[in-house]
């Protein structure tokens, strides 16, 4: 259950966030003709950056948990196994 629950995690806090959102922007950045006014260009980052930033750290957090969740997984097995073999 917890394996499963660390691949919910990461599929849906990190991978389809990266997908559906971080590549996108990050595509619509690439195609921005350079070089810009400096203006311009603290407008353009001003609006990209914290949209961003607040996606990755969700991202961040989540891949975090389903490390976090991973290893809990592994040592509920690790102590499974010990028990059943001194059983």
């Amino acid at each position: 259950m917890l394996f499963a629950a660390a691949g919910a995690l990461c599929l849906f806090g990190a991978v389809l966030p990266t997908l559906l959102v971080n590549v996108p922007m990050n595509e619509a950045l690439g195609q921005v003709d350079l070089p810009l006014e400096p203006a311009e260009a603290r407008r353009l980052w001003g609006d990209y950056s914290p949209r961003w930033q607040a996606w990755n750290l969700l991202r961040c957090v989540a891949m975090g948990g389903a490390v976090l969740l991973a290893g809990l997984a592994i040592a509920a097995t690790a102590r499974r196994s010990v028990a059943a073999v001194a059983g």
